[in-house]
Order: structure tokens, then C-alpha cells, then sequence
């Protein structure tokens, strides 16, 4: 009687088993499901040996014929893991065959049924009980049926049955079924005339459905998700899972708009020894506000002819700038300026890596000039080396790149840029030293807009550099407790001379954020078109504490900064020389007060004109998916100033509490906030979210009412609610 270890109707609204069912992500804890009707027998935990022998007990036991056993007055059957109670019982001993008259509990290590008129052969595994209430331990659900039969090929068919994962006498929901086969072999499951039940009151009715009783994917409807938005109106989305082939599948949306029409969202996956690809294809042939046409184009793919070879894809389309913006839900899309366009292929070897690229974009924030667009690559080759070492410990470097930029109305041209080196690590436990030399060239052939410009550049320089640390470490006792204290000196220096680079056209070179990883890089800039001259010492300490008992670290303090011993006159802007003397003050502190309690903060400190730039401070509170809270600050001088304040936590019994508020100091604004509850129960949930955000970079606003309702053991209808609290409130920042 082996049973599937899943979800007998998973199926209603999630036939795919593409996607957990569960509802409560990793970080979230999920409630206990119902607990099962006590049998009053032990429960078994092992297999069942349907060889071994009955040992029968009862208040009268007799032999009709020499191989027929009739048992009357507080039966009891027994094999392994398998226990039979009843009042009247025959046993026939050469068929192996039991029967019993009356009411009669069966209990093995996959089901219990109570029922009557239990017949069962042991040698063939078939049986059938009649007017029986069952219930399934693994999958934690129950119900009632006519009549339960047992099929020796491993399938189980339930006559005229319900299915819930409620306790006995619950109708807060349940399947009716006029037949429930479940075929254990081929891991699938079949149900004729099924109609839900929610609080006892019909909703919904279909004639026949197909499911997956383990992890075989199979045609039918994903979970169904219901909106209402102050711009859009009334949205429903009804997934339809295809399953094509058994490395082929597609999902195809119907996604009803109220204010806009119906939104097709159409999505082919295809996998391959050599080949992974996803589309991804949304068309509204005619949206009711714009009155035209709009599309969404997604292509990722990649291609692995061989253990060395890698080819990828990743091509994107939208046919107008707000398409994203209108339906794509929440605010990550708002600071989304391009579109990505490449095509690329990889060769690694043991010594080599060789990569080709094509890459361009498509521009979807129409408020950005046409002339700060990014260039197209057309193409990029890049060769890095990861040479052996080759005596005396020194290890030889070469990368090198060549790539032509094109971009209308603007000066294209060809680059090429390579970097020869040498350097000698020596690294032991107690800290490493790897002095640095290289020779790097950049050449580039243009064509310039004007007959003025020069059509050819070059530049040669050498760049030395030396980058060393220590650990250092001591026991520490502090308030009668042992830790272990370490002191990690960091200490990195550049020297690279001025070359005149300001004839140079600008590509692809940016200046990038000021953080901990720039203090120790060699170019303050992004990008070949500028190598920043400088002689400069980078300075950084860290120290950790960790306990002595359980060696966690409990705290960790890092401060950085760059002491320049020169100005630095190559700028993106010609004509500017830097002549600070040091670099802005980087600090950050992260302390674990206990596994619940966590603090972070960032500092980036202008030590000339006396400001922060930058800061980050974050206070997080997580107590094994219960309950959570944050408060967090960000700033940053030049782009926004904003707090965030968010919680989980229970209110009264089964109810959850829920809220993430986001809030410009600048703009004394809401950027994003929502507010909820979620209710539990044993074996359904609800949980409905109001939530207001800044749907673009104008500050237009929407308003939204989310609801989910999760049907335990079934499936859940609507939003991912519990998905946005896992990522505002239980993820790790």
C-alpha cells in the first residue's frame, strides 16, 4: 500500500511541480499542519512485510477448516508495521487472505482507514473497505469514501470521496470527487466530477483532472492570482502549464486587465544535454488606454557543446519605453535605464581564457540624450591568461582586449588594450606580500566625426604595485567570557605615471561607486579609455572577534582609506587635476549580538568638506521565521535619503501581523509601504496585503489590494504575498 509522497490533489490550482506549493518561504516558518486522528494503536514507522506471519489475538479464536482462522470479540491482526483491529475476522491461512464483518480499523506505516468490511490479500497486496474514513501520514491529508480498492500495480481508487487536509468535522474546505485514482508507479493521479468546497459552499467544478503524485511535471492550471489597482483596475492571472516533452514545457498567461484588455503571457523553456533557452513572449494586442499595440520580448539561452565551450544569448525587447514599467509589479524597474542585448562565447582552458562578445542596447528611459547612450560592441574579444608559474616563483600575466564601439552620430572606432606582467606572491598563514609589475598598451584606430580629429591614439605605461597584510590574532576575556581577537593590516601601493590621455575619445569608461574593493584596485577608473596616474598608499584595518565556544564571529570592524602622494591630473573631464591628499573615509561595523539580533552599518566620510556622502545603518531582529522586524537608514548625498521600517509579528493567536514602509527625506515622500495580516489555521490560510508604491521616475503613485488563500495540502490562489515579506523582512541584507 505504498502511498505517493505528495500532495494527493495538488492540483486543483497547481498541477506543475515546477513551484513549492507551500506557501512560507525559507526564513518564514511554517504552522504545524492538522494533527491526525488518533488510532488508539501504535503508529507504524518501518515497511511492511506482507511474508511474514499474522499473530492474531481475540476474546475467541477457532479454525472452521484446517487452513481457515475465525476471530471474534476485540480482533486483533498484526504483521511488521501493520495492525488490524475488528471485532470479527477470518484468516485463510494457505491464501493469505483476511476479512473482516463490522467496523474495522486498518493502520500501516502509510494510512490509516476506519471503516467497514475490510477484505485484503496479503500475497497479491488488492483489498477493498467499504464506508471508510482514511487519512494519508505523509501528505497529512483525510476524508471519507464509499469504498477504498487496492490494486496490486500499486494504484488506489477511492469511490464517491472527499479529500481535505482539515481535521475530522471541519468544512472550512474540501474536495468532492466522484473518483480519485491514485497510480503510485507512474506517480499520477486521476479525479472525475470534482467540485471545491470552501466553508461547505460550492465554488468551483471541473469533470475531470490529472495530477502529479511526486515530482513529474504534467499539464493543467498553476496557481490562479487576483489584484485590484487604483491604475489598472480588476486583474486576474489564470496560468496554463504545458508540459511538452520531458525537457520541454511552456506556460502560457491569460492575464485579464480591467482597464488595459488581456495581457498574453507566453513562456517556452527547453533543455538539452547542450542546450538551456527560455522565452518569454507578452503581447496586449490593443491596450484600452494607449488604444495600440505592445510587446515584451525575453530570450535567455546557452549552449554548452563542450566541457570547454560555452555559448550564451540574452536578447530583450519592449516595444515602448513604460512597457515594464505598466506591468511589472513594485518599484525594482523604475531606475532601469537600458535594455541588455549579447550574444557570447567562452573558451577556458587550463592556461587560456578566450571570450568574444556582441553587445548592445536597447534605450528605455526616453528622458536620457541620445548622445549619453551606451556603445554597441561589434565585437569584444578578450584573451586572460592563467599561466603556471615559471621559476623562482613568478608568475607571468597577460590579458588583452579588442573591441570595435559603434554608436550613431558619434565618433566609433576600434580599441585594443594589452597588459603584460609579472608577479611574485609569497602567502603563508600569517600574511602574504605580491609585489606587481606591468606594461600596459591601448591603441585605438577611430573614426572621427570631423577631419580635425586624429584617426589613431596611443599610450604606454607601467604599473607597479605592492599588496601585503598580516593576521594577528590574541585571546581576549571580556565579562567572564573567552573570545578570540584578530588585527588584519591590509596595506596596498600603486604607483603608475601620467600619460596625456585627453584626446582619447570616451567608450565605455565610467567612474565607478567609492568602496572597500576600489581601495585595492589598480585603476580608479572603469574601463580602458583612462588609466588614472597616481602614487598612492591604500590603507585598511579590519578586526574580528570571535566567541571561544561556538567560534562565531560575533563582531567585525573594517576602516579604509587611500593616502595619495601626488595629485592625479587624468580625468574623464580634461583640464581637472585632483590634489586631495587623501581618499574619502570608508568605515563599516557588523555586529551579531545573539542569532536574533543583528547590526550593520556604513560609513563613506569626506574628510575636506567635512560631509557624509554616504551611509547605511540597519538594525534586524529575526527570530526563526516567527516574528521579524528592521530598521534601516540609506543615504546618499547625491541620489536619495531613505528609511525603512518593517515587521512580522504575531497579534493574537493564528493571526500575523504584517508592514514594510519605505520613506524619502528628501522628498518627504512614501517610496513603497504596505500593510497587512495573514491567519493561519491547521490546514487553510488568508492573508491580504494593501500596499501604495511610486510606479515610475515621474512619482506617479498606485494603490493595490493583494489577497492569498492558502488551501493546505490543495494549493494557494493569488499573490505571493509571503514571498515579499521573506525578501523585505527575513532575507539576510
Amino acid at each position: 500500500m505504498k502511498l505517493a509522497q505528495h500532495t494527493i490533489l495538488t492540483l486543483f490550482y497547481s498541477i506543475s511541480s515546477l513551484a513549492s506549493l507551500s506557501v512560507f518561504q525559507p526564513g518564514l516558518a511554517a504552522p504545524a499542519l492538522c494533527p491526525l486522528l488518533d488510532s488508539g494503536m501504535e503508529l507504524a514507522t518501518g515497511p511492511v512485510d506482507d511474508e511474514a506471519p499474522v499473530d492474531l489475538s481475540a476474546n475467541s479464536i477457532r479454525y472452521q477448516t484446517r487452513t481457515l482462522v475465525e476471530a471474534h470479540g476485540e480482533v486483533l491482526a498484526s504483521q511488521p508495521h501493520r495492525r488490524i483491529a475488528t471485532e470479527n475476522l477470518f484468516y485463510d491461512i494457505e491464501d493469505h487472505f483476511i476479512s473482516t464483518h463490522g467496523p474495522t480499523i486498518y493502520v500501516d506505516n502509510q494510512a490509516l482507514f476506519r471503516g467497514e468490511n475490510l477484505n485484503y490479500s496479503l500475497a497479491d497486496k488488492t483489498g477493498q473497505i467499504e464506508e471508510v474514513f482514511y487519512q494519508f501520514f505523509d501528505l497529512q491529508v483525510q476524508g471519507f469514501a464509499e469504498e477504498i480498492s487496492l490494486k496490486s500495480s500499486g494504484l488506489v481508487v477511492l469511490e464517491d470521496a472527499t479529500y481535505t487536509a482539515c481535521p475530522l468535522n471541519d468544512r472550512s474546505w474540501y474536495i468532492q470527487a466522484d473518483r480519485l485514482q491514485l497510480d503510485n508507479d507512474k506517480s499520477q493521479g486521476r479525479a472525475q466530477s470534482i467540485s471545491l468546497h470552501l466553508f461547505s459552499v460550492p465554488l468551483l467544478y471541473l469533470p475531470l483532472l490529472q495530477f502529479p503524485l511526486g515530482d513529474k511535471r504534467m499539464s493543467g492550471i498553476l496557481p490562479i492570482s487576483l489584484s485590484r489597482s487604483q491604475e489598472d483596475g480588476f486583474g486576474i492571472q489564470i496560468p496554463i502549464y504545458w508540459n511538452i516533452a520531458p525537457n520541454q514545457d511552456a506556460t502560457i498567461t491569460p492575464d485579464l486587465i480591467e482597464h488595459r484588455g488581456l495581457l498574453l503571457r507566453n513562456q517556452y523553456r527547453f533543455l538539452t544535454e547542450e542546450h538551456t533557452s527560455t522565452w518569454q513572449l507578452d503581447i496586449i494586442e490593443n491596450d484600452k488606454k494607449l488604444e495600440e499595440r505592445r510587446e515584451h520580448v525575453q530570450l535567455h539561452h546557452a549552449w554548452t557543446p563542450t566541457r570547454r565551450w560555452l555559448g550564451t544569448a540574452e536578447l530583450n525587447y519592449v516595444s515602448d519605453v513604460d512597457f515594464l514599467t505598466d506591468f511589472e509589479e513594485g518599484t525594482r524597474l523604475t531606475t532601469l535605464t537600458h535594455l541588455e542585448n549579447e550574444l557570447s562565447a567562452l573558451y577556458t582552458s587550463p592556461q587560456w581564457i578566450f571570450e568574444s562578445r556582441l553587445l548592445g542596447f536597447q534605450t528605455i528611459d526616453e528622458t536620457i540624450p541620445e548622445a549619453l547612450d551606451p556603445y554597441r560592441k561589434l565585437p569584444q574579444l578578450l584573451v586572460t591568461s592563467q599561466l603556471p608559474t615559471i621559476g623562482w616563483g613568478i608568475r607571468p600575466q597577460i590579458s588583452s582586449e579588442l573591441v570595435y564601439f559603434d554608436k550613431e552620430d558619434a565618433i566609433t572606432g576600434a580599441r585594443a588594450d594589452l597588459i603584460v606582467g609579472l608577479s611574485r606572491p609569497w602567502r603563508k598563514a600569517a600574511g602574504y606580500f605580491v609585489p606587481n609589475v606591468q606594461l600596459r598598451h591601448t591603441a585605438y584606430e577611430l573614426d572621427p566625426l570631423v577631419s580635425t580629429q586624429t584617426d589613431t591614439q596611443r599610450r604606454t605605461l607601467p604599473i607597479f604595485s605592492v599588496d601585503g597584510g598580516v593576521f594577528l590574532e590574541r585571546d581576549l576575556s571580556l565579562l567572564d567570557s573567552q573570545f578570540l581577537q584578530t588585527l588584519e593590516p591590509h596595506l596596498f601601493y600603486l604607483n603608475i605615471p601620467k600619460r596625456r590621455q585627453e584626446d582619447i575619445p570616451i567608450f565605455d569608461t565610467t567612474i565607478p561607486d567609492f568602496n572597500f574593493a576600489r581601495l585595492f584596485q589598480i585603476n580608479r577608473f572603469s574601463g580602458a579609455d583612462r588609466i588614472g596616474d597616481t602614487e598612492q598608499f591604500s590603507v585598511a584595518v579590519t578586526s574580528r572577534l570571535f566567541s571561544n565556544t561556538t567560534s562565531e564571529e560575533l563582531i567585525k570592524g573594517t576602516i579604509g582609506q587611500i593616502i595619495y602622494l601626488q595629485d592625479r591630473e587624468v580625468d574623464i573631464l580634461a583640464n581637472t587635476t585632483e590634489t586631495r591628499s587623501t581618499s574619502d573615509l570608508l568605515g563599516e561595523l557588523n555586529i551579531n549580538f545573539s542569532n536574533d539580533w543583528r547590526f550593520n552599518t556604513f560609513l563613506q566620510y569626506d574628510p575636506f568638506d567635512n560631509r557624509m556622502d554616504k551611509a547605511s545603518t540597519a538594525v534586524t531582529y529575526r527570530k526563526r521565521g516567527q516574528r521579524g522586524a528592521k530598521l534601516e537608514y540609506r543615504f546618499d548625498r547625491v541620489l536619495f535619503e531613505q528609511t525603512v521600517v518593517g515587521f512580522y509579528w504575531p497579534v493574537f493567536q493564528r493571526v500575523n501581523g504584517f508592514a514594510n514602509w519605505n520613506y524619502s527625506v528628501r522628498d518627504n515622500a512614501t517610496v513603497d509601504s504596505y500593510a497587512g495580516f495573514e491567519y493561519n489555521s491547521c490546514c487553510w490560510s488568508i492573508a491580504v496585503l494593501a500596499r501604495q508604491y511610486v510606479r515610475d521616475e515621474t512619482g506617479d503613485k498606485n494603490t493595490a489590494i493583494q489577497a492569498q488563500l492558502e488551501l493546505k495540502g490543495l494549493g494557494k490562489i493569488g499573490n505571493k504575498i509571503t514571498e515579499q515579506i521573506q525578501k523585505d523582512i527575513f532575507s539576510q541584507s
